[in-house]
């Protein structure tokens, strides 16, 4: 039997508010999304399942 696993769809819209994101690019096994969490404005970075090829370096950005 197989397991019912939420997709990546499913678990970004449940992490942003309202279900509201703007993708912003996929690199290979890196993914990033940006949209406002509890009312802050927030970039998710995930990875995709895939093995990672370099490190990846993410840098806050000032408002």
């Amino acid at each position: 039997m197989a397991a019912n696993k939420p997709g990546k769809e499913a678990i970004l819209a449940a992490f942003f508010d309202e279900g509201n994101y703007s993708p912003l690019f996929t690199d290979g096994a890196v993914s990033a999304a940006f949209g406002c969490a509890n009312g802050q404005s927030v970039y998710a970075v995930y990875q995709t399942g895939n093995p990672l090829a370099r490190q990846i370096w993410i840098k806050p950005l000032a408002c």
